[in-house]
């Protein structure tokens, strides 16, 4: 259970963001230097913190979100489309709560998003994404709490119900749509966002008012 193991602190930490944040680029050597900017961009402790608790956030979508919202919404009108992309909706969902969580502190504004939908893959993009400020943690919630599930589950449900009105729609263009191959597209995960922000942007604020 590594998001629970003592040993991962600030002198055992640099080999998780690889782990647990996509690669990106093209080429080896553009893998490998954005691997190397993401490890260079923080302190060593802060990226011990942030990456634990990303692992946490993966553990509990596998293990404890997924079955129950699959129990949940298994009578949904819509559950032939909402359940395959919801138990496909892994990496997008923690995605976005890590976006969620930066744009609450206020390290990713409404422009960082814009240029992140436009020109994901641009070197000013790389810059702001790596660039994680004075962030001590992502969520501002205890970790392993009721308060941090709760907050988990209400940010995953709103980027599963916004990535389902974007799949169906595609699945009436392509009945052979899966679930699995509609999410392997990075930009399908940038239209949900350009899509639906005013409804996501009104979920992160609800997620964060009282904290």
């Amino acid at each position: 259970m590594l998001h629970r193991s003592e040993h991962i602190d600030k002198h055992h930490s640099f080999w998780l963001p690889c782990k647990i944040i996509k690669i990106v680029g093209k080429t080896i050597d553009e893998k490998n230097a954005f691997s190397l900017a993401i490890a260079q961009a923080a302190n060593p402790e802060q990226l011990a913190k942030i990456c634990k608790e990303l692992l946490y956030i993966y553990h509990y979508f596998d293990k404890v979100f997924q079955p129950k919202f699959e129990s949940e919404s298994k009578n949904s009108p819509n559950a032939s489309d909402k359940i395959p992309l919801a138990n496909n909706s892994r990496t997008i969902c923690v995605a976005f709560t890590a976006l969620a969580a930066r744009y609450h502190q206020k390290n990713l504004t409404d422009k960082d998003i814009t240029s992140l939908i436009s020109s994901p893959t641009s070197p000013e993009v790389y810059k702001m994404l790596r660039n994680l400020g004075d962030m001590k943690f992502l969520l501002p919630i205890k970790l392993y709490t009721d308060a941090y599930k709760a907050a988990l589950d209400k940010l995953f449900k709103e980027i599963i119900k916004a990535g389902t009105k974007n799949y169906s729609m595609e699945r009436r263009r392509d009945p052979n749509l899966t679930a699995n191959s509609f999410l392997q597209s990075d930009k399908n995960y940038y239209d949900i966002l350009k899509d639906h922000w005013d409804d996501l942007k009104d979920t992160i604020q609800e997620t964060f008012a009282n904290v």
